[in-house]
């Protein structure tokens, strides 16, 4: 377990534990919530390092769809139904993904 104040400053200590580790070929991948000074840290503390990746965290991936939408779609029932739709799709992909690695 990594522990730090904030995520920020825990990032050096996940590149050290890589480097201790021996783990320099495995693939990082981070969740986040789309804030953007989290994502310039995320890049400025694992530039060299050449298999990494940022994904927006579900939660705040469905969050974003909901608020396009609503920007985008005029009546709420056709937005849900489009929605829906959507994270139909995207469970399939993560499942489909899931089991490509199992």
């Amino acid at each position: 377990m990594l522990n730090a104040c904030s995520t920020v400053e825990v990032l050096p200590r996940i590149a050290a534990f890589l480097l201790l580790d021996n783990n320099l070929e495995n693939y990082l991948l981070f969740f986040v919530d789309g804030e953007k000074s989290l994502h310039n840290a995320i890049v400025n503390a694992f530039s060299w390092f050449k298999c990494y990746g940022i994904l927006l965290d579900w939660y705040h991936l469905s969050e974003k769809y909901k608020m396009e939408l609503s920007l985008a779609l005029k009546t709420r029932a056709f937005r849900n139904d489009i929605l829906e739709k959507i994270e139909q799709q995207l469970c399939n992909y993560a499942r489909n993904l899931i089991l490509i690695k199992n």
